[in-house]
Formats: C-alpha cells, sequence, structure tokens
C-alpha cells in the first residue's frame, strides 16, 4: 500500500474501486496495522555479545517463572551465573497492570510466564525487584513441558 503526497495512488484505486486515497486514509490504515500486529513495534537494542551483557550486568541468574507476566514477577532461582542472592527473586519485567484491567508495556520488557525458565541479566534493583530487559539480554531458556503431565 502506498500513500502519495497528491491524496490519489492509481494503483490502489484500481485494486480496490476507489478514487482517492487521503493521508488520512494511510494514517488510519497506519493504525490499524500497528494495534493488529503488535510484533512490529520491537525494541530496537545496541548490538552486545553475551560476554558484554555478563560484564554490564551485576547479576545473572535462570530461573523458573513462579508468578507473572506482569512486574513484579516473580522467579525460583535455578542457578546463578554471575553474583549469588536468595533462591527467590523479584524481576521487573516492564509490563504493569493497571487498575482499569489494562496492560501498559515497555518495547524492551520481558514477558516471563509461569512454567518457564529464564536466562535474567539483573541491571541493579528498585524497590526490592531486579532490573532487566530484553536489551540487557534476558530471555526466555524453555517452555513449560505440559505433554509430561
Amino acid at each position: 500500500m502506498e500513500c502519495q503526497e497528491n491524496g490519489h495512488d492509481a494503483r490502489l484505486a484500481q485494486m480496490s474501486g476507489a478514487h482517492s486515497f487521503h493521508h488520512r486514509d494511510c494514517l488510519a490504515a497506519a493504525i490499524v496495522l500497528v494495534t493488529l500486529i503488535p510484533g512490529c513495534a520491537r525494541a530496537m537494542c545496541l548490538p552486545a555479545t553475551d560476554a558484554e551483557r555478563l560484564a554490564a550486568a551485576d547479576a545473572v541468574f535462570e530461573g523458573l517463572v513462579v508468578r507473572g507476566p506482569d512486574s513484579p514477577a516473580r522467579l525460583k532461582v535455578l542457578r546463578y551465573i554471575k553474583g549469588k542472592g536468595p533462591k527467590e527473586l523479584s524481576v521487573e519485567t516492564g509490563s504493569t497492570r493497571n487498575r482499569d484491567g489494562t496492560t501498559t508495556s515497555t518495547s524492551v520488557g520481558i514477558r516471563p510466564l509461569p512454567g518457564e525458565t529464564w536466562l535474567i541479566y539483573g541491571l541493579g534493583t528498585r524497590k526490592g525487584a531486579v532490573i532487566t530487559s530484553s536489551c540487557a539480554g534476558s530471555r526466555r531458556v524453555s517452555r513449560p513441558d505440559f505433554r509430561a503431565r
């Protein structure tokens, strides 16, 4: 789909039977696409190797999600790769459940769901919760295997 300055695109008009396509229509189409395809809104992170992420992190651990995805998620620590600490930690996910039931998320947030295993690169703490992001290197290691139950 192309939106042109003069408000008319012959190819689109031919396909849709429309005679004009205005900027307002372009904006509406863009809003619909962004709403229907949330995967398009991804974070832009600076390139870094795992070694660089490890060096930048205060703590790195692998954990099983007990509660999530909203902040603070709760993870049972399976092992510490860098640092040491308690056997269970709260983690800021970048996703907050609002009073009206809606969710607000950051583009660099993580979405840890109960039963998943995550590798968390911690960049300090806020209000007792580990601060992390997808740009810090945090990522899902495995999903729960429901077939085993």
